[in-house]
């Protein structure tokens, strides 16, 4: 039979200091869990846009013809040998050429959409945890308030501005090049701490 130290006395095995940082990550880690929740709820129609967009119904023209160019791209480059930005005229960086090629080889040599729009999905999806880490670092404010506390504004604005562009937000490349610049700052911030507290309380969403 084993005794228990008596009522508030601190526990030799398990001191108050492990009890409480095991309670703070508790926490922190169901403050992450309702942001992600949050964050697939307002993709959900963005998501739906994008691989059905009949939905926008026959008065809105269809706004995902830029991956049947994606398309294009790809299986020129996987099927033909086309050597990118010489044979194919490609409009983005190199890093977005995973995106272009690799919906081709899942698709067994024809585009697929769906990977297309699943591969962006999770890049969104580290962009929400990259700004949520970078509210976490921010410092803590002059007016008391904890960064922790203070600085989800960038995570805010990810999460609700980017689902306002419907289809585009997946049926397009360019949130390829926003979330490498987020990456980018989670990176470096030990060294621009400064830098992080701006985009941590400032960054835009894509489209602004």
């Amino acid at each position: 039979m084993t005794i228990g130290a008596p009522a508030g006395v601190p526990d030799p095995v398990r001191g108050p200091s492990d009890t409480s940082r095991m309670r703070s990550r508790w926490r922190s880690g169901m403050v992450v869990a309702a942001w992600m929740l949050a964050f697939a709820l307002t993709r959900l129609v963005p998501l739906l846009l994008t691989l059905d967009p009949s939905l926008y119904g026959p008065q809105i023209s269809d706004p995902t013809g830029d991956l049947r160019l994606y398309g294009d791209w790809g299986e020129r480059i996987v099927l033909d040998g086309a050597v990118p930005y010489r044979d194919v005229d490609i409009e983005y960086p190199p890093g977005s050429l995973p995106f272009v090629v690799a919906p081709t080889l899942l698709g067994h040599g024809r585009f697929s959409v769906a990977t297309f729009v699943a591969l962006l999905f999770a890049l969104d999806a580290v962009a929400m945890v990259t700004l949520l880490l970078l509210a976490r670092r921010t410092p803590a404010r002059s007016d008391g308030l904890a960064g922790s506390a203070a600085s989800y504004g960038g995570a805010l604005t990810w999460l609700v501005l980017p689902p306002v562009l419907g289809a585009l937000l997946y049926a397009r490349l360019d949130v390829v090049p926003a979330v490498a610049t987020l990456l980018a700052f989670e990176r470096a911030y030990p060294l621009h701490g400064v830098v992080y507290h701006f985009v941590a309380h400032d960054f835009p969403g894509p489209g602004n």
